[in-house]
């Protein structure tokens, strides 16, 4: 059986953390490759990648607002 990155025993707002980061493009080599590792294993965690995602670029797609003076 081969052995799970550690980030799998995170409690759930770290890996969240580490999965916003992941995304993001804010973690380093081994960072990055202990996330892919998970997500390779781990359903619930490419489901929430995914989730985050696509709710990234459907803000991204909303026209900018600015607040009046008022």
């Amino acid at each position: 059986m081969s052995e799970q990155p550690e980030k799998l025993n995170e409690p759930p707002d770290e890996r969240l953390t580490d999965l916003v980061s992941y995304l993001d493009g804010e973690l380093d080599d081994t960072q990055t490759n202990e996330v892919e590792q998970i997500l390779i294993t781990d359903a619930t965690a490419r489901s929430n990648a995914d989730i985050l995602s696509r709710t990234w670029a459907l803000l991204d797609s909303l026209e900018e607002v600015s607040a009046s003076g008022q």
